[in-house]
């Protein structure tokens, strides 16, 4: 198991996070709500053994690769950690930043303003998809090995809740004003860094 950084991207505006005040993002951050699958956004906080049913590989696959039906009641949540793409005739890798690949879906390619998340996720070394406890590297082909056309979007994917606690802070771009910089950000006072967690510790016993 180990700590992945990690962003979120959110669109903004209309349909979106609200973008005047950013009383949404401030209630995600220092509000402690937390980044919360749409399955709890829409339909109210699950029950555990409701949680256990849906943590499942079928439900991840939906959630990638068929998003438009499953994204509404989704327990799992998309975050991106940057990925790289190979060209065997150029014999070249391209960098696809962590920021760069949360960008283009919050603002939605630049036609809209949009929020992005930094934040921080314990990932298990293997597919354990029904422990909530970890997210699922995806975008690691050494271990989810079958072909999908969403690998270079770099997805690490968080299961029901990303804790106000993980988050370090949030920006709000508008790529139509300035490409190249946040036009505000904030950082997050509820926000615990990652070197607080360790290795496995044994419990005590004599």
């Amino acid at each position: 198991m180990f700590v992945q950084r990690c962003i979120k991207g959110i669109w903004g505006g209309p349909g979106g996070l609200a973008g005047e005040n950013d009383a949404d993002a401030e209630r995600i951050t220092q509000g402690g709500e937390g980044i919360r699958c749409n399955w709890w956004r829409h339909l109210g906080q699950p029950a555990p053994e409701q949680v256990e049913e849906r943590l499942r590989a079928h439900e991840l696959h939906d959630h990638i690769h068929q998003y438009a039906s499953a994204g509404p009641r989704t327990p799992f949540i998309s975050l991106t950690a940057g990925s790289v793409e190979r060209d065997r005739v150029a014999s070249i890798n391209r960098l696809l930043t962590a920021e760069e690949v949360a960008l283009r879906f919050a603002t939605d390619w630049g036609r809209r303003p949009g929020y992005l998340f930094h934040c921080w996720v314990l990932v298990g070394l293997n597919p354990a998809v029904e422990v909530q406890a970890v997210a699922e590297e995806v975008r690691e082909l050494h271990t989810y090995t079958r072909w999908s056309d969403f690998q270079l979007e770099g997805e690490i994917t968080a299961k029901l809740l990303v804790p106000s606690h993980q988050i370090e802070r949030w920006a709000y771009w508008d790529v139509s004003i300035d490409p190249a910089a946040p036009l505000r950000q904030r950082s997050n006072p509820r926000y615990r860094p990652p070197e607080r967690v360790s290795n496995l510790r044994e419990a005590l016993a004599r």
